[in-house]
């Protein structure tokens, strides 16, 4: 584990004589932090140790302690640590996919770390644990899964008192997938929100009032931050296929669309000639269905026709391809489309942003219909002059590779 302390602009490595953490959180006043190792290759797995580093400074030094505070019979999959209550609250996971009975939120307290207390029940998994901004309530979202059983848990967020441990679900209306949130310093919450290719940001005042879109850039947003500083009260991670990731901050939600760029770690991306990409339509001719995929074009050949094809599909399924510059082995459609082949990323059934029964109706068929819609989008490219029939290949990842074979 590496740490860097800010204020002495320091990296301290830290031996832990375990595998990588899993996952970890800081303590109230930054002087220790909880952890979690990752030890998805051992027996147990079925279980976690939390530990925690203690971090002594005298004078210029810095010297650590390790302890360990308790064993987990469940596996941990997020932390958070709650100040006013010196609780730390992480949510548990099944090591059987279709399996969430076991899936929960719950709480050790760490002045006595002798019994660890279940809050929620929803049967569901939970997920993007964070703090409310009076350190109250912690909110969490819970996702449409297609291989859960119904459950009571409608997709959203939700607020769990730490008081009374009663749950309160944000009404939500939103047609599309709910891609991460962040709690507002004025209360309420930000929401990144996918609708089809692109993801925008929302607000939410309250539990009981709707959303609100605020327009901006076109793309994606990738992650949302509040703050209660005049001059940067919000910042966000954003990118489309010509602009790489990077960190903006704006002043003003209502007017993201003139934030200001505040860091440039992917200047060399703005050097390249990148492909330019389209959304591309289609018709599954077996139930009508419209079915939506990018299109990366080899530089300097948009809308160019016989082109060679790739067809690149996303996993999950409960996925989507979008309308970013993500460079990592995920998403080389860029990189492929670099070395002359059109890329198609379809957004099949089961894919997230076009609503909840568009990814329902892969439940009971994932493989057949999903592959119905990819192969009829290879069709129509050829039958529209645009794919060379004689050039076709293919590839993926998880879900996507399942497909490919």
């Amino acid at each position: 584990m590496i740490t860097k302390f800010v204020d002495s602009k320091e990296f301290l490595s830290i031996g832990i004589k375990y595998q990588t953490p899993k996952v970890f959180a800081w303590s109230r006043d930054d002087s220790s932090i909880y952890f979690v190792n990752d030890e998805s290759n051992n027996y147990s797995y079925k279980s976690n140790t939390i530990y925690r580093i203690d971090f002594n400074r005298k004078n210029s030094t810095i010297s650590t302690e390790i302890h360990s505070l308790k064993n987990i019979s469940f596996s941990i999959s997020e932390f958070l640590f709650v100040p006013s209550e010196n609780k730390l609250l992480f949510t548990s996971t099944s090591t059987a996919i279709k399996n969430f009975d076991d899936s929960e939120i719950y709480s050790l307290d760490l002045q006595t770390l002798t019994s660890v207390t279940k809050l929620t029940n929803n049967k569901i998994e939970e997920n993007q644990l964070q703090l409310s901004s009076d350190g109250k309530n912690v909110l969490f979202s819970v996702g449409v899964v297609l291989h859960s059983a119904p459950s009571n848990s409608a997709q959203g967020f939700y607020m769990l008192n730490l008081t009374n441990e009663q749950t309160t679900h944000f009404k939500n209306y939103f047609m599309g997938n709910i891609m991460g949130y962040a709690p507002k310093a004025e209360g309420g919450v930000y929401i990144l929100g996918q609708w089809k290719t692109n993801v925008g940001i929302y607000s939410q005042k309250s539990s009981d009032e709707g959303w609100i879109y605020h327009p901006g850039f076109v793309g994606t947003y990738a992650s949302v931050a509040s703050s209660s500083n005049p001059n940067c009260s919000i910042a966000f991670v954003y990118s489309e296929s010509q602009l790489p990731m990077e960190i903006y901050c704006a002043n003003n939600i209502n007017d993201l669309s003139s934030a200001k760029q505040i860091t440039n770690e992917n200047e060399l991306f703005t050097q390249r000639n990148l492909p330019q990409i389209e959304v591309y339509n289609w018709t599954n001719p077996d139930d009508h269905r419209i079915i939506e995929g990018i299109l990366h074009y080899p530089p300097g050949k948009f809308h160019w026709t016989n082109l060679p094809l790739l067809v690149l599909i996303h996993g999950g399924p409960n996925l989507a391809s979008l309308n970013q510059l993500y460079g990592n082995p995920y998403h080389w459609a860029p990189l492929a489309a670099s070395n002359g082949w059109l890329v198609l990323e379809a957004n099949y059934r089961g894919s997230t942003g076009y609503g909840d029964e568009f990814i329902e109706e892969l439940r009971g068929k994932p493989l057949s219909l999903a592959e119905k819609d990819i192969l009829s989008g290879i069709d129509q490219l050829i039958k529209d002059g645009i794919v060379d029939p004689s050039k076709l290949t293919v590839g993926g990842c998880s879900f996507g590779g399942s497909l490919t074979n």
